[in-house]
């Protein structure tokens, strides 16, 4: 089912974008080390494109049944923090356009933050943090970003070593 569920994403994106594939692909499954307001942050970009003037493309893959509508793509934090982290890395930078392709849907959105729609999100980031480590009685729940988690040999519900992440 999975194997079918990918050719079919495959050719959803191939048809839009293909056979061409002209981008100005500067790099991809591009780590991130990066900090906000002293905290440390990890994150991989699927695809990062650079135009050569200070212009920036962020691309994400989803390949899960639903996609986000515009408002939610504006609210999204995952590539947000991507652009924080490229805004940090780089000297020249112009700007940064998000977008996410739904590859099951052969959808795409796209997101230009401004400064302070950007520093809206931060301002949540920190919250939230705040209010996980203020609160005594956080659990971790398991779920399948687990696989994902850089964390795992920390949490209490795993133990040992990430077996996703141990061929990376």
């Amino acid at each position: 089912e999975y194997y079918s569920l990918g050719k079919r994403c495959l050719a959803n994106y191939y048809y839009k974008y293909g056979p061409k594939f002209s981008e100005n692909v500067h790099d991809i499954e591009m780590w991130l080390n990066f900090k906000i307001n002293g905290f440390n942050f990890r994150g991989i970009i699927d695809r990062l494109d650079y135009a050569g003037d200070g212009s920036w493309i962020i691309h994400d893959y989803k390949t899960g049944k639903k996609a986000l509508t515009s408002v939610g793509a504006k609210r999204d934090m995952q590539l947000a923090l991507y652009q924080m982290a490229i805004e940090q890395q780089f000297e020249e930078v112009k700007s940064i356009e998000l977008r996410w392709h739904f590859l099951q849907q052969g959808i795409e959105r796209s997101v230009v933050h401004t400064k302070d729609s950007l520093n809206k999100i931060k301002e949540n980031l920190i919250s939230m943090i705040h209010n996980i480590k203020d609160n005594e009685t956080f659990e971790p729940k398991e779920t399948m970003l687990c696989n994902w988690c850089h964390y795992w040999e920390d949490c209490p519900v795993k133990r040992g070593k990430n077996p996703a992440r141990q061929a990376l």
